[in-house]
C-alpha cells in the first residue's frame, strides 16, 4: 500500500495581503471611457480618472474627476456633467456628482454651478439641495438654494432664489 502525503505551509503575512477589508472595491479601474448605446446611438459617454465598483451595495465609485457627455439622437453632444468625485446608485439608476460641479447645456446656453447634484436617469430629472449659480447665454446670473430641471436644462426651477434680478420693461406684468 502507497500513501502520498503532502504539508502545507501558510505564511499568514502572505495570506493577509490577499484579504480586502471590508471598504474596498471590488472592483478598480483608472483612466476610463465607457460608451452608453441604444440601437447603435450614443447616449452617454463617460471618462472618469479612477472608478470603484461595490457589488454587494451596488455603488460605483468615480474618483479624482470624470466628464458625462450626454449626446443628442444626432450624435452631437447636448449636454455635459462634470465634478471631482460621484457615485453611480445601479440599484435606483441615480448618480450623485460632488465637489466642483458644473452641468452645462449647449443648446440653452445654461451652466450650473454648485457642490453637489443628483441625476435621476428613471425620470430624466437633475436635482441639488445644495448652493446653486446659474450663468446664462447672456451672463444673466441666478442664484439660490436648491433646484430641479430636466436633463436638457429647459425651464431650471431654483426652490429658494436668491439675489437681485433687475427685470427689464418688456419683463414686467400690466
Amino acid at each position: 500500500m502507497a500513501g502520498i502525503f503532502f504539508s502545507c505551509e501558510n505564511d499568514l503575512e502572505k495570506v493577509d495581503k490577499f484579504n480586502l477589508d471590508d471598504d474596498q472595491p471590488d472592483q478598480m479601474t483608472e483612466n476610463i471611457e465607457l460608451v452608453v448605446t441604444d440601437s447603435g446611438r450614443v447616449q452617454l459617454i463617460l471618462t472618469s480618472a479612477i472608478v470603484e465598483e461595490y457589488v454587494e451595495e451596488k455603488l460605483t465609485k468615480l474618483k479624482g474627476g470624470f466628464i458625462l457627455n450626454f449626446y443628442n439622437p444626432s450624435g452631437e453632444v447636448r449636454s455635459f456633467l462634470s465634478a471631482k468625485n460621484g457615485e453611480v446608485y445601479t440599484f435606483d439608476k441615480k448618480m450623485r456628482a460632488m465637489d466642483s460641479v458644473v452641468f452645462k447645456s449647449l443648446a440653452t446656453e445654461r451652466t450650473l454651478f454648485t457642490e453637489e447634484l443628483i441625476w435621476d436617469q428613471v425620470k430624466h430629472k437633475i436635482f441639488s439641495s445644495k448652493a446653486v449659480r446659474i450663468v446664462e447665454k447672456d451672463n444673466k446670473v441666478l442664484t439660490g438654494v436648491g433646484l430641479v430641471t430636466d436633463e436638457d436644462f429647459n425651464d431650471p426651477f431654483i426652490i429658494q432664489p436668491s439675489g437681485e434680478y433687475y427685470m427689464k420693461k418688456k419683463d414686467t406684468v400690466k
